[in-house]
């Protein structure tokens, strides 16, 4: 009888064990709901807060772009509703200055642009120092696709600067226009830096690059805005007497004295449409403007073949900040040249060795063709950066072909070089008109010296009507420019003296014959 007992008191431990074992297990699932519950009722909170939030700021941004077009209409409508002469003089200007400053903002709202606003001084100094600072890739990558990503920004904000110094300019604030052209040129040297530092580190990474044994190194690519070629002279084979690139139209022939020098030379050819803002202002009584682009011409120092050693590659570095080391030329005749090398050069006809004219350069390019060149004085001349001018000195032999844009010229100057006519060819007038062409709108004709360009104002832009080419169809036909974009392109149609005066006194004449109407009419 004794051991039964000890049998029922281990079934009942158990079955209470069970029992505990189920207690627990129903108490941490039903935390475990609690839980989930509670995490559920605070996502849907959160969520509820943020969409509420969401609609709010919403509802803010819709009340504030509702305001917006509000004050925009208001004024448009008071600009429009101006009836009386003296309404329209003391406002006409002020408002319709107004309405395209406000335009501008509003654009420049909608496209969310990375770029600093124009009329911001200090977030455009910002931005300029910023950009000259950050690197246009790593010491081991020779590519552009950083340099051309910033190509594309930078251009773009050097058309808003001069946009905007047109403008500034069409206000009489002389002071404000100068400081946006200064920004302008500030802009296009540190692009033009920015090509100097990725020029530098293809030639000190040339092996990198496929090239054929026994030949020089050579790299070339296009972009909408330049066309870029470098050549490094890798044989100093005298007989290697042309550069030529296969991908774009830009060749030169190779004095002898450069063809066994250890040099490499750089054409970049700069088309964009404020490319010669920082050659507007010249120490000269004779104004020259820039016909096309400005074609660079650089020759600085080859860097040695690189060594390898096992693991290791040695390369020379010419310049620890990554600059090029410009190379005068012509180069100095060395005392250690003979006598003999001097008769040699004579008898194929090249002249006293003590000519440093006698080995210049051939250089072709092509300009936009069916360009209106002013004959009597289109000149090929280099930028003289001591005297701040347009100097031929140097340049000559040179032939243009207008139809196809071709040009060629010999030179011994490798610096910047562009085919420029007198600014004020077409001086004096030999007649000119205005013609209403709509509401606040007129076409305005000037028949120069030589030339007769029609185009028509409306609302602070310009729009050439004629002369008209096939090409001058596709850059310029049925688009409006601002006045200094307009001044700009005009390199592709005949020129006009003082051009930013000239719209001056169109647009007078416009707001002239706008008030007119309100004085003599209800509107």
């Amino acid at each position: 009888m004794g051991p039964k007992p000890k049998k029922k008191n281990a079934a009942d431990k158990a079955a209470a064990e069970e029992a505990e074992r189920l207690r627990l297990e129903e108490e941490a699932r039903l935390l475990e709901l609690k839980a989930k519950k509670e995490k559920e009722l605070r996502e849907q909170n959160e969520r509820e807060a943020f969409e509420a939030l969401f609609l709010q700021e919403k509802s803010r941004l819709d009340d504030e772009q509702q305001e917006f077009m509000q004050a925009f209409e208001t004024v448009k409508k008071a600009f429009n509703e101006m009836k009386t002469l003296e309404d329209a003089k003391r406002d006409a200007s002020g408002l319709s200055w107004m309405i395209l400053l406000i335009l501008y903002q509003w654009n420049k709202f909608l496209q969310c642009s990375p770029l600093p606003d124009p009329m911001n001084e200090p977030e455009l100094n910002t931005h300029l120092n910023l950009w000259a600072e950050d690197a246009v890739g790593n010491d081991d990558d020779p590519s552009f696709d950083l340099l051309f990503a910033g190509l594309l920004k930078a251009e773009k904000l050097c058309n808003e600067l001069a946009e905007a110094a047109s403008l500034e300019c069409d206000k009489q604030n002389a002071a404000r226009e100068l400081s946006l052209r200064m920004h302008l040129i500030t802009l296009r040297q540190i692009i033009l830096s920015k090509w100097d530092l990725a020029t530098s580190r293809i030639v000190q990474l040339y092996d990198q690059f496929p090239c054929e044994p026994n030949e020089n190194f050579h790299h070339a690519t296009v972009t909408s805005d330049y066309i870029f070629g470098v050549w490094g002279n890798l044989t100093k084979n005298p007989r290697h007497k042309t550069i030529e690139y296969p991908n774009i139209k830009i060749c030169m022939t190779l004095p002898k004295p450069i063809s066994l020098a250890n040099v490499a030379i750089r054409m970049l050819y700069s088309s964009g449409e404020t490319a010669s803002a920082p050659y507007r202002y010249q120490n000269t009584d004779e104004h020259m403007s820039v016909v096309g682009g400005i074609l660079f011409l650089d020759l600085f120092e080859m860097p040695e073949a690189p060594k390898v050693l096992r693991t290791m590659i040695i390369r020379q570095i010419l310049s620890p900040d990554g600059k090029l080391k410009p190379i005068k030329y012509p180069f100095k005749k060395m005392s250690t040249e003979t006598v003999e090398e001097d008769e040699e050069d004579a008898e194929n006809g090249n002249g006293a060795a003590a000519d440093t004219n006698i080995w210049p350069a051939q250089v072709s390019y092509e300009i936009i063709p069916q360009c209106f060149i002013h004959k009597e004085s289109a000149k090929m001349m280099s930028w003289d950066e001591s005297d701040m001018c347009w100097s031929e000195e140097n340049v000559g032999d040179v032939e243009i072909n207008i139809e196809t844009g071709a040009v060629k010229f010999r030179t011994t100057q490798f610096r910047p070089t562009a085919l420029v006519q007198k600014t004020y060819a077409e001086f004096p007038f030999q007649d000119w008109s205005i013609e209403p062409s709509g509401d606040c709108r007129a076409v305005f004709r000037i028949h120069g010296s030589v030339n007769e360009i029609i185009f028509e104002a409306f609302e602070g832009k310009c729009q050439l009507k004629s002369p008209m080419t096939p090409f001058l169809q596709d850059y310029v036909g049925g688009k409006w420019f601002n006045p200094a974009l307009f001044f700009m392109v005009g390199a592709f149609f005949p020129r006009l003296p003082d051009f930013d005066k000239t719209l001056e006194i169109v647009y007078r004449r416009i707001e002239l014959s706008r008030s007119q109407k309100f004085e003599g009419s209800e509107c």
